[in-house]
């Protein structure tokens, strides 16, 4: 089956300019999703993603259907099965979940894509949902083994992040622009999911992601740079003003010892430099990762007087 998707991914990328009208490509894409029930892989997600990388410029409502049907075929399950209480499924393999969420990373930073499946996909709220219960408790578990799945989560949480921000749009006033942005606000701050609303849980997942990424080597980690971004984006668009204050709960709200790690002042001087520091990535990661840092010298420090 590597084969047979590996030889599709040829046949659509010679093709390109026929294959979304053929009658065999929606059937054919659709007999993969069904392939990858009974026996995921993650060649399956990177035929998808493929295809989305083909076709989603092609200005056509018809195939941007095609393209978000198929995006939440693939991934609201793994989103799903991620997101289940421990114990009650086997666990996927770590490349399946990672190819997922490339293909779902890949789907959302096409604006095309993003603002139909805003709009009407209604696996997109369950998988954001699932995407923020399951993110901080897979690194919990084990961030070495999961952490390509987490950076590939983070990278989906951006692109949504990216889409609420004005700047975005550099100055475009296209309506179905508007309407994106409005919708990325909306799905983030106003719509129910199942678990509680957006913005304040990711902000809560970004600070356990790092509690985390301390004992890991901070500086090593490839999350901890990542979280960073998603903080920058946060900090950057239209959410600074909540992001500054649910950050300093969230870090309040982590286990002992690391809620004591800042005191109040030291939180308050940490909040004015990421906002300082927001227009530039280099400085923002290296505050983030030193943060990180702090976190991993207050455990060995709390291990040591144990």
């Amino acid at each position: 089956m590597e084969q047979v998707c590996l030889a599709f991914s040829y046949i659509l990328g010679f093709s390109r300019e026929y294959a979304p009208t053929s009658p065999v490509f929606v059937p054919m894409m659709k007999l993969m999703a069904k392939c990858c029930e009974q026996h995921p892989q993650h060649f399956y997600m990177g035929l998808v993603r493929s295809a989305i990388g083909f076709f989603a410029s092609a200005n056509s409502a018809q195939l941007d259907a095609v393209l978000v049907d198929l995006t939440g075929l693939f991934i609201a399950p793994i989103a799903r099965h991620l997101s289940s209480p421990p114990g009650t499924l086997a666990p996927l393999p770590q490349p399946i979940s990672t190819a997922a969420y490339e293909m779902l990373a890949e789907a959302l930073r096409h604006w095309n894509l993003a603002l139909l499946s805003m709009r009407s996909a209604p696996w997109l709220s369950e998988t954001l949902d699932s995407t923020i219960e399951a993110m901080p408790r897979l690194a919990e578990e084990n961030q070495a083994v999961h952490e390509r799945t987490i950076c590939a989560m983070l990278r989906f949480l951006r692109n949504v992040l990216l889409w609420s921000d004005p700047e975005t749009r550099k100055g475009e006033d296209a309506p179905e622009l508007q309407e994106l942005q409005n919708q990325a606000q909306a799905l983030l701050t106003e719509r129910p999911l199942p678990r509680g609303q957006a913005l304040p849980r990711i902000v809560a997942a970004l600070a356990r992601l790092l509690a985390a990424a301390a004992p890991n080597g901070p500086a090593k980690c490839e999350a901890v740079p990542c979280v960073a971004e998603v903080l920058r984006t946060l900090f950057t668009g239209p959410f600074e003003y909540s992001a500054g204050q649910q950050l300093p709960f969230a870090m309040r709200s982590l286990p002992s010892p690391l809620r004591d790690a800042l005191g109040e002042a030291e939180q308050q001087r940490l909040m004015q430099q990421l906002k300082m520091e927001k227009g530039d990535s280099a400085r923002f990661v290296r505050t983030i990762i030193s943060l990180t840092e702090q976190y991993a010298v207050c455990l060995k420090r709390s291990q040591f007087g144990a």
